[in-house]
């Protein structure tokens, strides 16, 4: 399990973790997140969490595929994770000028990061240079929310620049991250500080014009609720199956539509190949309930959609412990901002809350394939784990006026993470990665 807070940190035994970055809000994508994790404070690198821990090896009977059943409303709790949530709640004008400040100025050069206070008695924004009418508009239309303007000390734009092509030209290289104050990057290093390689690496931090602060560590891809054989939600347990046995286990994120209108789920795609075949197993009879085959998947994003002829598009997620039989409707898809609070509901970990977002500029190496990762930290507040073995491709959201808004799908896990989940043993921080481009979300349109 994962109870992770910034990466690097000695003042905390927390862990770090990281998040998938949502992409075209307005397209209403799916991003994927990271989890947190629990041990000690030194993260030395990042394991898959994808469960293939099977203990029950006997052929399973395989049945037919049906229409999912409509969701009973005894089901539905949507009470139960406002009282989960640890910070106070986000003021609505507060929440909607954070929401429109990062639509306009995500992609400007000077931009670095928004925070919300975890007071919630303010946004600090921090820019380089002087503040473009545009946003200062912005700021005006809401007199009510306070907000704090820092400048940043090196230009924003220049740091995730060279942050790219660090994590693209050294292979020793395996995350970056820009400091949310502009003040300059972190940079991860696999293998020892004597290594030759990473010292030549070190050489040539010190010589940028910016300060450059060196970790060592790495990342790797993470991998009832228990059986939905008949509903088909985000947060189940799914199982991928080769000659009727289980050879892998994973959890399912959030329903979605392509842009042909297919429905489909999205899960994590380090959790199996294309065309691998995943589904609901009912241990106490040993049968096999398919849900569909992995159809399209992107390392780069580490993002999968499952493809079923039967229909995915149910807006609504398990949540609670593990074994739970509580389900809460999804209304939509937001971007996630620094001082956002998270949570996350892997099918072995259950859903904790509590995961304080830290960080939005942030890139990753999975090592499943070696590809670049974008996406961001989030922090635990209550010390307890986030998510673990199993866990990948779980839902991550945010909770907005008793509404619940997907962030993302969790990724991986630190390697030395303790054996403390409900699930397979060995979870760690996590990470999430950006979604399928293309895809909306299945949103409930509930009143």
């Amino acid at each position: 399990m994962n109870r992770h807070i910034k990466l690097a940190s000695t003042a905390s035994h927390r862990l770090p973790i990281k998040v998938g970055i949502l992409g075209a809000i307005s397209a209403l994508t799916v991003s994927l997140s990271l989890a947190d994790s629990g041990g000690s404070s030194n993260v030395n690198a990042f394991s898959p969490i994808a469960s293939n821990d099977i203990e029950f090896q006997e052929p399973l009977t395989i049945s037919p595929a049906e229409q999912p059943e409509e969701i009973p409303l005894e089901y539905i709790d949507n009470a139960l994770v406002q009282d989960l949530l640890v910070l106070p709640p986000i003021p609505p004008n507060m929440d909607r000028l954070a929401d429109e400040i990062i639509e306009i100025a995500n992609d400007d050069f000077n931009f670095a990061t928004l925070q919300i206070r975890e007071d919630r008695s303010s946004l600090v924004l921090y820019w380089y240079g002087d503040i473009p009418s545009f946003v200062e508009e912005l700021i005006e239309r809401q007199p009510d929310v306070k907000v704090e303007i820092r400048e940043t000390e090196f230009q924003p734009g220049v740091l995730r620049k060279v942050m790219r092509e660090i994590l693209a030209e050294n292979e020793n290289v395996t995350a970056v991250s820009m400091n949310p104050d502009g003040s300059g990057i972190q940079v991860f290093l696999a293998g020892a500080p004597q290594n030759q390689r990473n010292r030549s690496l070190v050489n040539y931090f010190s010589d940028l014009p910016f300060p450059v602060q060196v970790e060592y560590g790495s990342f790797s891809p993470a991998n009832s609720r228990q059986n939905d054989r008949t509903f088909r939600l985000g947060g189940a347990r799914i199982n991928m199956i080769e000659d009727s046995r289980i050879v892998g286990r994973c959890t399912s994120g959030f329903a979605a539509l392509r842009p042909n209108n297919e429905s489909v789920m999205i899960t994590a795609a380090h959790c199996g190949p294309d065309g691998s075949w995943w589904g609901a197993v009912d241990m106490t009879n040993a049968t096999f309930t398919p849900w569909g085959n992995i159809s399209a998947r992107t390392a780069r994003y580490d993002a999968a959609i499952i493809s079923s002829p039967n229909g995915w598009a149910q807006p609504f997620i398990w949540v609670n412990a593990w074994d739970s039989a509580s389900v809460i409707p999804i209304h939509g898809v937001l971007a996630p901002r620094i001082g956002d609070e998270v949570c996350m509901s892997g099918s072995f970990s259950g859903l904790v809350c509590g995961n304080l977002v830290e960080n939005t500029k942030e890139y990753y190496l999975s090592s499943n394939p070696q590809v670049s990762v974008s996406g961001f930290i989030s922090r635990q507040l209550d010390n307890v784990p986030a998510a673990g073995n199993g866990d990948s491709g779980g839902p991550v959201f945010r909770v907005v006026n008793s509404r619940f808004y997907a962030i993302g799908i969790i990724s991986a896990i630190p390697l030395d993470s303790p054996p403390v989940c409900q699930g397979v043993p060995g979870g760690g921080g996590a990470t999430a990665t950006q979604p399928l481009s293309g895809h909306r979300l299945a949103v409930q349109h509930l009143p």
